[in-house]
């Protein structure tokens, strides 16, 4: 399935893999960039790696980071859950 998919998506989902549970201000803080919304909203449309779950915006997705990224991705991680100004973009 992923051989199908454009680097761009693969490169977005190697580094929100990290989590379980995603939110667009997540998957910013993440990837460095600002398209989280748009893509989660692009993946959850085509029904590719993501799955709705009950808290509004949160989404699963597959988990496939690369490993020599997976450390920073996760202090990435934890540093957004620890910053409260990220509490205005909502949590997954």
């Amino acid at each position: 399935m992923l051989a199908h998919q454009s680097p761009d998506l693969i490169a977005f989902l190697e580094r929100i893999g990290v989590v379980d549970l995603v939110n667009a201000s997540l998957a910013d803080a993440l990837t460095g960039s600002d398209d989280g919304e748009a893509m989660l909203a692009e993946l959850s449309a085509s029904h590719l790696f993501v799955e709705a779950v009950g808290r509004p915006g949160a989404e699963t997705i597959c988990d496939r980071p690369v490993q020599r990224q997976r450390r920073d991705l996760q202090r990435r991680a934890a540093k957004w859950f620890r910053d409260p100004r990220d509490a205005a973009g909502g949590r997954p």
